[in-house]
């Protein structure tokens, strides 16, 4: 799938599995089918409110959900994981981990 950018980026089952295996409070708190996860993804990908890399050059897309934002990890050209993040989580990114704006 394409993303705001135009870049190439592969989501797989593999890593929907990993998201509902690890970060069952996208399903939950969200109400999200598997389905919809996969769609609230794509969406982020290509419709980011926020696009951030870090020293590894990993991408992170944020879109926002209310009063939380999706997390989208993407390393390399692969979807890697993805989480809702709070406001305090946010901030801390933007100062540990984030080094520069890209969107």
């Amino acid at each position: 799938m394409k993303t705001y950018d135009g870049s190439l980026v592969t989501v797989t089952d593999e890593v929907i599995d990993h998201i509902q295996r690890k970060h069952p409070e996208m399903l939950s708190s969200e109400g999200f089918t598997r389905e919809q996860l996969f769609s609230s993804i794509l969406e982020a990908l290509e419709k980011p409110s926020e696009v951030y890399a870090d020293a590894r050059r990993s991408r992170y897309f944020l879109r926002r959900l209310n009063h939380l934002s999706l997390n989208i990890v993407v390393v390399r050209d692969r979807v890697k994981t993805a989480y809702l993040m709070g406001e305090r989580t946010y901030a801390r990114m933007g100062k540990l981990r984030w080094l520069r704006r890209l969107y």
